[in-house]
């Protein structure tokens, strides 16, 4: 029981399960709770679920920050099964126009193929002050066969009498690496 404005109010816990083969990613639904109350018979309710699979990324995301048209990328991922059991990295896909990259990946340790880095390699190509897109990590895994890891950079015009310098590295900080 609570209290609301003077006006006793009963509360209700209601529980939410997923089921057992929920995939891994993110999970949502509407609930519709029927209610005794007449001010409200039916109360809606979002429900939200991140389900964690089998696989891990350090860090989660790859946030490359400001940019200049031309900057080069050198950017590592590690890619990590939770419960040390060996797989294999079949493939790595992106969608952006604005950034040309190359991916690498191989193991950390070649005798156990439980953890992977992922090297991102390239350059901002295009003007673009809001990036966001998905790196899709593809592998021989059947419920985590493709992991989606977040991409997000701010691009600009490459300036002119600039003391930046065109080919300098950004370090994963986003920074100018010296």
């Amino acid at each position: 029981m609570g209290e609301f404005h003077s006006e006793q109010l009963r509360a209700t816990s209601i529980e939410v399960t997923l089921r057992k083969d929920a995939k891994p990613g993110i999970q949502n639904a509407k609930m519709h709770i029927r209610t005794n109350d007449p001010r409200a018979m039916v109360v809606d309710a979002n429900v939200f679920a991140r389900v964690m699979g089998d696989l891990t990324t350090i860090p989660g995301r790859v946030n490359l920050g400001i940019m200049q048209v031309g900057d080069v990328i050198d950017h590592k991922v590690r890619i990590k099964h939770r419960h040390g059991k060996a797989f294999k990295i079949t493939g790595v896909e992106a969608g952006s126009q604005a950034l040309a990259l190359d991916f690498e990946f191989e193991p950390v340790d070649p005798e156990n193929r439980s953890e992977w880095t992922l090297s991102i390699t390239g350059e901002a190509a295009q003007v673009r002050p809001r990036l966001s897109g998905l790196i899709t990590v593809l592998t021989d895994i059947p419920d985590d066969s493709a992991i989606d890891i977040n991409l997000t950079a701010s691009i600009r015009a490459a300036a002119v009498n600039s003391t930046a310098q065109p080919g300098v590295p950004i370090s994963a900080s986003g920074t100018r690496a010296p």
